[in-house]
């Protein structure tokens, strides 16, 4: 049976190492729920996590000009994005310091008027199945239900 993990660690939202940092002014690639495993995915798999977050932002318009739009889940209940952490030790020093990275799936009806694709949030049966190292995770990997998130109105910001 799966058992609530009795730890809890805060991390930093930033590339791994060099290879995986983004070229300047890019951001850094969201990885897409994987189709199919191979060995590197098996023991990225074997470090799922849940992202807590109040809401998500997502902007649209053209540059200078963005809108942002706040999204929430509708029921006001805190999001659980499906999400995968890395320890990395630094020499010389007796911390040890962590990474995410948020998984994403193609839009749901909520989303899709705002981007291409979106994190996979989880409802509670979904991230006990997502946390469960034992379990096939790959069915929860998708967008919630329609009417499960809602946008707050847009806000207009100005953003170079």
């Amino acid at each position: 049976m799966f058992q609530r993990p009795s730890t809890s660690a805060a991390g930093a939202w930033r590339p791994s190492s060099t290879r995986a940092r983004p070229r300047r002014g890019r951001s850094p690639p969201t990885p897409a729920a994987p189709r199919r495993c191979t060995p590197s995915c098996r023991s990225a798999t074997s470090r799922r996590c849940l992202v807590p977050a109040s809401a998500i932002c997502e902007w649209t318009g053209p540059t200078g000009k963005k809108t942002r739009h706040t999204i929430a889940r509708a029921d006001g209940a805190p999001l659980f994005i499906a999400g995968l952490w890395a320890d990395h030790a630094h020499e010389g020093e007796h911390t040890q310091s962590y990474t995410m990275v948020m998984i994403d799936t193609a839009p749901g009806d909520d989303l899709h008027p705002f981007h291409n694709r979106q994190p996979v949030i989880l409802d509670r049966p979904a991230a006990h199945t997502w946390l469960d190292p034992r379990a096939d995770y790959r069915e929860v990997l998708k967008a919630p239900p329609a009417g499960t998130l809602v946008a707050d109105p847009p806000e207009a910001v100005a953003v170079g």
